[in-house]
């Protein structure tokens, strides 16, 4: 139900909601942000942003601190629920504020190991690429897997599969990797369900054959399996987590990506990439690109 003081935010919960992941999320992960955040100040500041008169906001934020700690105690929960080192955590010591990895006693005052700086470095080079130019993160992210060859896909009557990659060695090896990418803040669980239900219905295809052509699927001789890959440069909502699980896909938000990428690139040879590697503006299931993305 609407309530007139949040005004163009809706309602309280909306504008917890938008705070914690619009706004808070972007101050612990900034490379030259916060070292200390105060709930309170920084959703007053936040509401009046928005439009709402500074008393009122003030005000706003005091009632509703209860509600932002307990979304805030969530956003640091699903970093952990998604493999990760949280950025940030409550401060031990004062009530009301969090600490953010920037921090130098994070460790002491919230019980998390500090990432390192160019995790969040990396996170900004992938949230700045949007659009068509979401795909060379995307196949950086499958290089660093290991995959070779790795191929653009995206294009007319692609069957809803943007890359496609196949990995090379290591205990998975011949494991075909099919992945759909969305640029966006937050992907919903009914358009993830149609994005895999165009994955589902591939194999019946004749561009099914042909990704595996170009991938030299008939070349292998231990065996294949494939896996379906959801990258997005955002998030994901819960209803589409619960779908993933439900029929068989894999989910990455760009938080992991930034997390896997730190770790083989560094973010001068990400920007060299950048420079470096045009991406196609149709599918080319001709042009190799692993070679050309190495560390």
């Amino acid at each position: 139900m609407t309530d007139m003081r949040f005004g163009a935010l809706g309602d309280a919960r909306r504008a917890v909601r938008s705070f914690v992941q619009d706004r808070l999320a972007l101050i612990v992960t900034a490379v030259d942000g916060e070292r200390v955040v105060d709930l309170e100040v920084s959703f007053t500041r936040f509401l009046a942003d928005h439009g709402i008169e500074e008393n009122l906001a003030s005000e706003l934020s005091t009632e509703q601190y209860p509600a932002v700690r307990h979304k805030v105690a969530d956003h640091i929960v699903r970093w952990s629920d998604q493999g990760l080192s949280p950025p940030f955590g409550f401060h031990v010591e004062q009530e009301g504020k969090v600490v953010t990895w920037r921090h130098d006693r994070f460790e002491e005052l919230t019980g998390h190991p500090a990432p390192t700086t160019s995790q969040f470095e990396v996170q900004a080079w992938v949230a700045a690429l949007l659009n068509r130019d979401f795909l060379l993160p995307c196949a950086c992210y499958l290089r660093a897997l290991g995959c070779d060859p790795v191929l653009i896909t995206d294009g007319s009557r692609d069957e809803g599969i943007d890359l496609i990659g196949l990995l090379k060695s290591g205990p998975l090896r011949s494991t075909v990797v099919y992945v759909q990418a969305k640029s966006q803040a937050r992907l919903s669980g009914d358009e993830l369900l149609r994005e895999f239900g165009k994955f589902a219905g591939l194999p019946q295809t004749e561009k099914h054959r042909q990704y595996l052509e170009a991938l030299g699927f008939s070349r292998l001789r231990d065996g294949a399996s494939a896996l379906y890959l959801c990258m997005v440069n955002g998030d994901f909502e819960f209803a589409a987590e619960n779908h993933a699980r439900n029929v068989g896909a894999l989910l990455r938000s760009r938080r992991q990506m930034a997390d896997q990428l730190a770790r083989v690139y560094s973010r001068q040879r990400l920007d060299e990439l950048r420079a470096a590697v045009a991406i196609p503006p149709g599918a080319d299931l001709g042009r190799n690109l692993a070679p050309l993305l190495h560390p």
